[in-house]
């Protein structure tokens, strides 16, 4: 459901989107999608394939793109060295959200 809100939203705002239901099903799209990828939203816990082996897998495809990950809590398996990579800590309201995917695609720093 979050999922669904989350694509709604950032498409009111114009951007364009990639849904998967899973780290699969993402890999399989951005293999076949010819256009640029600026960012991955993935939750830090899935099944099958957890957010942070998404984001790995997708870097050997796509090196430039962002990531965005969202987490109901914090914990040692999100890489905290890893520049193009921030945290939105759950619950989150759709404003927050899109003020943090506008200011992770200019480059401005999110503390």
């Amino acid at each position: 459901m979050l999922r669904h809100l989350t694509v709604a939203e950032l498409a009111s705002h114009g951007y364009r989107l990639i849904e998967a239901s899973n780290g699969d099903e993402a890999l399989k799209a951005v293999k076949v999608h010819t256009g640029p990828i600026h960012l991955l939203i993935t939750d830090v816990i899935m099944p099958q394939m957890n957010g942070v082996e998404l984001a790995r897998r997708l870097h050997e495809i796509r090196p430039d793109a962002k990531v965005l990950y969202i987490s109901g809590y914090m914990h040692d398996s999100l890489p905290s060295r890893d520049p193009s990579a921030q945290v939105l800590l759950k619950p989150f309201t759709s404003d927050v959200l899109v003020a943090r995917v506008r200011a992770l695609l200019d480059g401005i720093p999110s503390y």
